[in-house]
């Protein structure tokens, strides 16, 4: 599952990327590991995690969404242990993401 944010920061525009592997659609579960991107758009600044050993989904629950199949309302709480590291031309500087909480709506894909 990849869970994708955009906003902004100090009027910069910010893509905030988790990646999340090995959840199956509609299970909760406990210490699920994760990846996290950030994204300072029009500035061509990316950092990532590199992988899903530096940042993990303390809890997460899926919650059906009625009337839509295959539909969940996720939230998780979660935190990296490492720093996403500048990736790039230049390859300088890091962002430490050390807690986050999120919500989102998920559609899984229906066979």
């Amino acid at each position: 599952m990849r869970l994708v944010f955009k906003g902004a920061v100090d009027d910069s525009p910010l893509l905030i990327v988790i990646g999340v592997a090995n959840l199956l659609p509609g299970t909760s579960a406990r210490n699920v590991a994760a990846n996290v991107t950030l994204v300072r758009e029009g500035a061509g600044a990316f950092y990532s995690t590199q992988g899903d050993d530096k940042c993990a989904l303390d809890e997460v629950r899926q919650e059906p969404v009625d009337g839509r199949a295959g539909r969940y309302r996720v939230s998780a709480r979660g935190y990296c242990t490492q720093p996403a590291r500048a990736l790039g031309a230049s390859d300088a500087g890091s962002v430490l993401v050390t807690r986050f909480d999120v919500s989102a709506l998920v559609d899984y894909p229906q066979d």
